[in-house]
């Protein structure tokens, strides 16, 4: 692994809108643009989440949520939640 010269930023924090649409290619971008610099550095620790918020106007059918509460579950979600607002 290579040396690298002691820093003065010991903290890095990002946030970025990804388009729903296009969030493989874009979470790809971002680790290879960004993710794989930073995880090049010893000692590194690196946390990353995806936080998914959705409005719908009109609700969501009930075997809907169903699908998405199993789904969550299997892909080991910290949390879910629904609600109105």
């Amino acid at each position: 692994m290579p040396q690298y010269p002691t820093g003065t930023n010991t903290h890095f924090y990002g946030s970025v809108h990804i388009d729903a649409k296009k969030l493989g290619s874009t979470a790809g971008q971002i680790s290879q643009e960004v993710l794989q610099h930073i995880n090049r550095l010893p000692g590194v620790e690196v946390a990353v989440t995806l936080d998914i918020q959705v409005k719908i106007p009109g609700g969501m059918p009930e075997d809907v949520a169903r699908t998405i509460r199993e789904n969550c579950k299997t892909l080991k979600f910290e949390s879910i939640e629904f609600g109105d607002e």
